[in-house]
């Protein structure tokens, strides 16, 4: 058990404990009671296999926020209580409670800087990261193939798309999730080959489009790829979730 957490994932949940606690300067954890409820979020964060339930910078640990907010309350207060009855000669609650809050503030920022996305943040402004501000904003040429891809597809196509090109398309009749679609349902598919993260099956399936009669490849530039659904064969590849 102790040397997992010396693994690399085990090292990943570790920071990913870090990140959660360090911008209110680990007070939450005088407030165990608080952060109890949310036991069942935490524990679905670091029993997960896929690392993107235990990465700060993905969307899953947000359950846990309220929380995170409401024990910081508690646990200052609590220290402020301590500190007025241990220390009465040089702490009052009030001047125990500024201090505190300007600690969190502090540390926030300092944890925002260090590893947020924001535009204060290292990550934003050090040309070798992947979340640097040309990365994130400044547009890739195989952005400006969606109009030449949409004017392809009917307003009334059924689509499964890749998980990054899907928010393009959701205004189609259909717009299904590449790899796991019902064939039989689907007009045109639109994949992007070079999407960080693509789902157990993509690249199978992907292989099986190119070399199925049943369909017919449309468009292809810079790693997107259009196909279009021909009369349903027996060889057509089947993607239906059992």
């Amino acid at each position: 058990m102790l040397g997992y957490l010396f693994t690399h994932d085990g090292i990943k949940k570790i920071n990913f404990l870090l990140y959660l606690f360090v911008p209110f300067v680990f007070i939450g954890l005088l407030a165990p009671e608080i952060l109890a409820i949310a036991l069942p979020t935490f524990a679905l964060s670091f029993l997960a296999s896929r690392d993107s339930l235990y990465d700060i910078k993905f969307y899953y640990y947000t359950p846990l926020i309220p929380f995170l907010f409401i024990s910081a309350i508690y646990g200052a207060r609590r220290l402020g209580n301590w500190a007025r009855d241990w220390f009465p000669r040089f702490f009052t609650e009030e001047r125990c409670l500024r201090f505190l809050a300007a600690l969190i503030i502090s540390s926030a920022l300092f944890a925002n800087i260090l590893a947020a996305k924001s535009p204060v943040s290292i990550l934003f402004l050090h040309p070798r990261s992947s979340f640097h501000w040309r990365n994130i904003y400044i547009r890739k040429p195989k952005a400006y193939h969606l109009a030449e891809i949409k004017a392809l597809l009917p307003s009334e196509a059924r689509l499964a798309t890749t998980n990054f090109l899907g928010p393009h398309f959701t205004h189609y009749k259909r717009d299904y999730v590449f790899p796991k679609y019902p064939s039989d349902e689907v007009d045109y598919i639109v994949i992007d080959t070079t999407e960080r993260w693509q789902p157990a099956g993509a690249g199978e399936t992907t292989k099986r489009l190119l070399a199925s009669p049943a369909y017919e490849k449309i468009f292809h530039k810079d790693g997107i790829l259009v196909f279009h659904r021909k009369a349903p064969l027996q060889e057509e590849p089947n993607n239906r979730e059992n």
